[in-house]
């Protein structure tokens, strides 16, 4: 089974499986591979966003857990992660948004045009991701706003 005609399959690599994940033709593993992507895309762009607006400073009003104020020492980037800080009624949220991003119906050729745009998205969001990660690593949880600003100034 060839995937060539599958979401996903767009200009300039079309259809690229470099390690051959696919290339025993398997659908149903083809399917769950694409699966696991978007999901990782998703999350991928919601993260660089946060990362992104926190960057510049930005701290929207609300709870991140029921009953639970955002508190002016909750730290950004991989820091609230890695801190324990979020609470896991933080995560159902954020889970809850995509999850109401679906209900959408479109036609066939809509369908696909929304997917392609979401997959290639997604996988533009986990390069930035991934990089704006290992970054704050390098720089002891600066985020990579401050970071970029700060070379920029020199």
């Amino acid at each position: 089974m060839s995937f060539e005609d599958e979401a996903g399959v767009t200009a300039p690599l079309g259809y690229w499986d470099p390690l051959g994940f696919s290339s025993d033709g398997d659908v149903e593993k083809f399917n769950r591979y694409r699966a696991i992507e978007i999901k990782h895309g998703r999350v991928a762009m919601l993260a660089i966003l946060h990362t992104l607006v926190t960057g510049l400073g930005v701290k929207l009003p609300g709870l991140v857990a029921a009953g639970d104020g955002i508190p002016a020492s909750m730290p950004a980037g991989i820091n609230a992660i890695t801190s324990g800080a979020w609470a896991a009624q933080g995560w159902a949220q954020v889970l809850l948004f995509c999850s109401a991003l679906e209900l959408e119906d479109k036609t066939e050729e809509e369908a696909l045009a929304y997917q392609n745009k979401e997959i290639n998205n997604g996988r533009l969001a986990m390069v930035a991701w991934t990089g704006a990660t290992v970054g704050a690593l390098l720089t002891n949880g600066e985020d990579p706003i401050t970071t970029l600003l700060s070379k920029l100034g020199n």
